[in-house]
């Protein structure tokens, strides 16, 4: 009998106390509103032919007030590299960010982009193009994700 117990009451203790990686809030392409030239591709679930300065996209967001981690999850191949956007809230202040190639339109990766502090009054995420490479794209884009960062 304590031959049984013993790693039965191991194993009930590393379940209680054993922390899985948070894996965020993902907003996904489809639910963004699309402002520009932009468009959202239903087949593949991406933002594609983003290619004009000032295009946007944005989410409705209601996340608890606190610090999150940004990621997305784009790909990009060489030809289209060199493009540039920023990342705002209500009351964020944008973050402008270079997007660097993944190997191809088909070679989806996570970018982080740093931490935004969410406020009660951050009802919306805005990704903005603020360069894009003349007869290139920005990027295709999946999803942006929150994951709250601990204290």
């Amino acid at each position: 009998m304590k031959k049984l117990l013993l790693p039965l009451l191991s194993i009930l203790f590393l379940a209680r106390f054993s922390f899985a990686a948070d894996p965020g809030i993902v907003f996904p392409a489809k639910d963004a509103e699309l402002s520009g030239g932009v468009n959202f591709e239903a087949q593949t679930g991406t933002i594609r032919d983003w290619r004009e300065e000032g295009s946007s996209l944005a989410w409705k967001i209601d996340l608890p007030p606190a610090t999150y981690k940004v990621s997305i999850n784009y790909s990009l191949p060489k030809s289209s590299a060199g493009g540039r956007f920023e990342i705002a809230t209500e009351s964020s202040k944008s973050q402008i960010n270079s997007i660097y190639p993944t190997g191809s339109w088909n070679e989806f990766k996570d970018k982080s982009l740093g931490t935004i502090k969410i406020t009660p009054k951050d009802k919306t995420v805005t990704i903005k193009a603020t360069k894009v490479p003349v007869g290139a794209w920005l990027m295709n884009l999946k999803s942006i994700t929150f994951t709250k960062q601990p204290y």
